[in-house]
């Protein structure tokens, strides 16, 4: 089955991908040793939610 960008199954898992994507994303800009602030200003994610990543 192929989903179009506009069906609902594409909007429910697709938003799934991409959050988990920018989570491993962010994760790795921390493991690379950047601050939680830049991580914050450069993904523009609250800072919080970067300071919550567990890696």
């Amino acid at each position: 089955m192929c989903l179009s960008e506009n069906s609902y199954f594409y909007e429910l898992y697709g938003k799934e991908e991409r959050e988990q994507g920018r989570m491993e994303i962010i994760q790795n800009l921390l493991e690379s040793g950047l601050s939680a602030e830049q991580v914050s200003k450069l993904a523009k994610v609250p800072l919080n939610r970067v300071q919550s990543i567990k890696f």
